[in-house]
């Protein structure tokens, strides 16, 4: 894709597209980012439901290739971009990190790139097995013949080195059947990310990343923990509970429809509280097919459901934690993904963890910036500011939209229907 300049600045950007496939929705956004620059400029928004995903993997490929296309068809129209490859993000209990490591000669008596790849390759050739399916590949450090561990050995004198590697790894059969929908509503992969690590780079400052802190994208079908120290990923841990289902318990307990389930947690919905005084009887009335459905409902009751099974959630995370070396690394915690906007919730996550707690927003967002200001919002931005990225040994990834008098969809229309 040629570059597009900006008729502002004269600045040239390059267009990328972000496609976050998730249990309940669908987002697609078209962004810009400009040479060395680490913001996006939104340009266009799509967002479609989505049924077809179980727990992180496709369950309906109809209904997740319908809802992949209708994003991606409002997307294009807003923006007024072409879509072509998207940067796709991917999550769910079948990703799993480890730990490893390896060592290399260094050939010429200083480090070099090739030193570099060398070291990690041989990391990832001794551990894993060449059936896995590797997501990313992170360094956590590097020893230079015994020295203290560094973070980037280029240029350095030394004979051996030894890297320490987290590794993240996918399942296959998910992975395809990801990539085979994104085909499917004719769109091209050119990239698939690990979601916890898109939403960091949206909500998490440099220096939280630096000095250790927990992500916690809670999403619609999945809860992802990840833990960033001294600028990277150190471990990652996800469960297939979330926004979901608190909803399910929401209907089961009060039994009601699912649909009016998510509206009482959306509109009425907290999972904390101080003083029961403050709290009065919810109501709430909205409109169910042919009739109007209403249902009404005792806040404190209401609040004890949703806090059993975030309890849950917190705890499974907080155990994952302490089997770790990173338990008492981290400094504060940050919660996004959809279910983060329910209230009480940093209350509650802060009484687990006893660490600061706040809700992320999407940072580094310019142009139409109220579009994303929501912690739903957090992994396609993220996606977005991965474009002119690549991690280590990963080809950089191809841009995905081209400016037109008229979009793709815009002239599909047309084809077929006329003006």
């Amino acid at each position: 894709m040629a570059a597009h300049n900006d008729a502002h600045n004269d600045v040239a950007k390059e267009a990328y597209v972000a496609l976050d496939v998730g249990t309940t929705k669908v987002c697609c956004l078209v962004g810009e980012i400009g040479a060395g620059d680490e913001t996006v400029e939104i340009m266009g928004m799509g967002i479609a439901p989505n049924c077809g995903l179980t727990d992180g993997r496709v369950s309906n490929v109809k209904e997740t290739v319908e809802a992949i296309s209708t994003a991606a068809e409002a997307a294009a129209e807003q923006s007024g971009f072409d879509l072509a490859s998207v940067l796709v993000g991917i999550a769910g209990e079948h990703i799993k990190g480890l730990e490893i490591s390896g060592n290399a000669s260094v050939r010429t008596g200083k480090v070099e790139e090739d030193d570099v790849n060398r070291v990690i390759q041989n990391a990832v050739t001794s551990n894993i097995g060449a059936e896995t399916r590797i997501l990313a590949k992170v360094p956590l450090g590097y020893r230079l013949d015994g020295r203290p561990e560094l973070m980037n050995p280029l240029g350095l004198t030394a004979t051996t080195m030894i890297v320490r590697l987290q590794v993240f790894t996918v399942d296959e059969i998910a992975y395809q059947d990801l990539l085979y929908c994104v085909q499917e509503a004719g769109l091209k992969t050119s990239k698939v990310i690990l979601e916890s690590v898109a939403s960091a780079d949206a909500v998490l400052h440099p220096s939280e990343k630096e000095e250790g802190v927990i992500l916690c994208d809670l999403g619609g079908g999945t809860t992802d923990l990840s833990l960033f120290y001294r600028g990277a990923v150190h471990h990652v841990y996800e469960i297939a509970q979330a926004g979901r289902a608190l909803t399910n318990d929401l209907a089961e307990h009060f039994r009601i429809p699912a649909d009016i389930a998510a509206q009482l947690k959306e509109e009425h919905g907290f999972c904390h509280y101080h003083d029961q005084d403050d709290v009065e009887m919810a109501y709430i009335e909205v409109a169910n097919h042919a009739q109007t459905y209403s249902v009404k409902v005792d806040p404190l009751e209401m609040c004890h459901c949703l806090q059993n099974r975030l309890n849950e959630i917190f705890s499974l995370l907080c155990e994952d934690l302490k089997k770790t070396s990173y338990a008492n690394v981290a400094k504060s915690v940050v919660l996004t993904g959809g279910t983060a906007k329910l209230r009480g919730l940093p209350e509650l996550c802060r009484e687990h963890f006893n660490l600061q707690v706040r809700v992320g927003y999407p940072l580094h967002v310019t142009g139409q910036e109220d579009l994303v200001k929501s912690p739903i919002y957090s992994t396609a931005v993220g996606l977005l500011l991965h474009g002119p990225k690549s991690l280590p040994l990963d080809d950089p990834p191809a841009k995905g939209a081209s400016k037109s008098g008229s979009s793709f969809w815009s002239r599909i229309k047309r084809f077929f229907f006329g003006d």
